[in-house]
């Protein structure tokens, strides 16, 4: 999430940041500019085999939701049919705010609205610190 009142972070932070969002979300990608200085994705979606296969709703917030991003086949829903599929590949944690489980539609919209801000086309003033590791891979605040 965009820390508003910060400086701008170190453009090598910024770059690396840049680079994961765009493997997950198609680029380019149309914007809304519907609302003047505040520019929305408007047909962001996930790369083709990006996944999240679970969402975990955050213990003290209820509408905060963290989950895996994955790349490869995705595993059968609760209630479906079981079938092996290889574990995918880890691209990185995330943690959204949303109003109700994310879909894939909102995991693209909100990795599309990051890169919007990252690439200085949305005005928002943000932080970007290292967390700690989750699951063999360093986490980014942002």
């Amino acid at each position: 999430m965009p820390l508003f009142g910060k400086a701008r972070p170190d453009q090598e932070h910024v770059d690396k940041l840049t680079y994961c969002l765009r493997q997950i979300v198609e680029t380019p990608f149309d914007v809304d500019d519907r609302i003047p200085t505040h520019l929305m994705p408007a047909n962001a979606k996930l790369k083709p085999k990006v996944f999240v296969k679970n969402w975990k709703r955050a213990p003290d917030n209820p509408s905060v939701y963290s989950g895996v991003v994955e790349r490869g086949d995705r595993p059968p829903k609760e209630g479906e049919t079981y079938r092996w599929v290889p574990p995918g590949i880890v691209l990185g944690a995330v943690w959204i705010g949303w109003p109700g489980e994310p879909t894939d539609e909102a995991l693209a919209f909100k990795v599309g609205e990051w890169l919007l801000i990252l690439e200085g086309r949305q005005k928002a003033n943000f932080d970007i610190a290292r967390g700690p590791d989750f699951a063999g891979v360093p986490s980014v605040h942002f």
